[in-house]
């Protein structure tokens, strides 16, 4: 099944999908429900780590050595 996923008819047919597998298969529900606050938890960690000790870019003039 190739399903074309350009633009917002991608973000839309994810959704209405989402929303079928919650309905229609109750192991889903319990994932859903524990997996939603644990990436929360782990966006705000990382969001905070990243704020704390920024990512530095070092430039290098000679990225082959040459």
């Amino acid at each position: 099944m190739i399903v074309p996923a350009k633009g917002s008819g991608g973000l839309i047919f994810m959704l209405i999908f989402v929303a079928i597998m919650l309905a229609y298969v109750p192991a889903t529900r319990w994932f859903f429900l524990f997996s939603i606050p644990i990436g929360v938890v782990i966006a705000l960690i990382l969001s905070y780590w990243h704020k704390r000790k920024p990512i530095e870019e070092k430039e290098n003039k000679k990225p082959l050595g040459l």
